[in-house]
């Protein structure tokens, strides 16, 4: 299989290159097995001499029959036809192969984001956070208004429509299931909070002015930290969604990734002030509406560690770098101190409250104490 995709690379960049040129594997970046895409970076050998040709390139093969790929394709189309630079230089593509061949960035274990995280620059980690979240902030203002480019793009490649069981995709439904969750431990949230969850649903759906292109899965695993800019990748799960689901990474959003640790409050309010500036010096949207959806947001992603509490009242259970209960117990912190801050949701925050009570008193001191990232630890 990788002898033919290979083959097929050599094809598709000669389609566009126009070379004599052979396509060699340097090494297998994710590759395991049932993985959903493979990543591999490959050398480009010719003997024509050229200026225009990479030396290398990101091969990543798409092992699932699924829409993963056209949202890439159109996410990747969609931003180079916008002339953002912020993504790799999707260079060609064969959809009856499911093979996308892209820009190499550059060494994953100095760049990656979560990288950077694990380790020991603080000042480093702090800035490449930052930058992330204006990186987001610019991101979405650059797509606001522009869906009618993105749905010909779409509609050139069939208007996929299987979306994936990622959690953004599913995030509605996920709020809605929050009060039989907090049921399942003893907690009855009252009117009050049950209508702070409504509006906060009611912004998600209906995102107005927050409406942008959304990346979906803003992980440190699909950012690069490169001379000072961020650079994104994996669009898989991209579309037009309410632009905060993105832009709340630092506050609660991040607790959703594989890589996920804590991040100390300080750099959290740093990250978020940076989103914030950028996304209100660029839009129409006061301050106070801006609050108020952020907490939305937060109260979505909040929603979302808690679809994990089924598994982990049984059992806790790892998912990369922390567990399934610290990450609940550290959402719940978060929300309770957002609450705080922004003065939003006070009824929905006291039965928070009341839930990290209990599941302190189920759970142990271990299970609830979630480390933070390396880079972050005061040294």
């Amino acid at each position: 299989m990788t002898q033919d995709m290979l083959v097929t690379a050599s094809q598709m960049l000669k389609s566009i290159f126009g070379e004599s040129l052979d396509v060699t594997i340097v090494e297998a970046i994710y590759d395991y097995k049932n993985a959903p895409s493979t990543l591999f970076r490959c050398s480009i050998d010719t003997t024509a001499e050229t200026n225009n040709l990479p030396k290398t390139v990101i091969v990543k093969r798409f092992n699932e029959v699924n829409d993963s790929l056209f949202y890439e394709l159109i996410g990747l189309e969609f931003m180079s036809e916008l002339a953002l630079t912020i993504t790799p230089r999707l260079y060609t593509y064969d959809v009856e192969n499911k093979i996308i061949i892209l820009e190499d960035l550059g060494d994953a274990d100095e760049r990656l984001l979560g990288n950077i995280f694990f380790g020991d620059d603080q000042l480093h980690a702090e800035n490449a956070l930052i930058e992330f979240s204006k990186t987001l902030a610019n991101f979405h203002l650059a797509t606001q208004n522009n869906q009618t480019l993105w749905q010909k793009i779409s509609t050139k490649h069939g208007n996929p429509s299987h979306v994936s069981r990622h959690r953004i995709n599913h995030i509605v439904e996920t709020m809605q299931k929050l009060p039989s969750h907090f049921q399942d431990i003893g907690v009855i949230i009252d009117d009050n909070a049950q209508a702070n969850l409504n509006e906060a649903q009611h912004c998600i759906e209906n995102p107005h002015q927050f409406l942008a292109f959304v990346h979906g899965d803003t992980t440190p695993a699909n950012a690069f930290y490169v001379d000072g800019n961020i650079r994104l990748f994996d669009f898989e799960t991209s579309n037009f969604r309410h632009c905060l689901l993105d832009g709340s990474y630092s506050r609660l959003r991040y607790l959703h990734s594989v890589w996920a640790r804590l991040i100390p409050h300080d750099s959290q309010q740093k990250s978020m002030e940076a989103y914030r500036r950028t996304f209100l010096a660029g839009s129409s949207v006061d301050e106070a509406t801006f609050d108020y959806h952020l907490m939305a947001s937060c109260t979505a992603w909040l929603a979302g560690l808690f679809a994990l509490l089924p598994v982990a009242i049984e059992k806790d259970k790892r998912w990369g770098r922390s567990t399934y209960r610290q990450r609940i117990i550290a959402g719940l912190e978060h929300f309770v101190i957002i609450a705080d801050e922004l003065n939003h949701f006070r009824a929905l925050r006291d039965s928070c409250i009341e839930v990290e009570k209990k599941l302190r008193q189920q759970w142990s001191e271990e299970d609830c104490t979630m480390l933070p990232y390396p880079a972050f630890i005061e040294r």
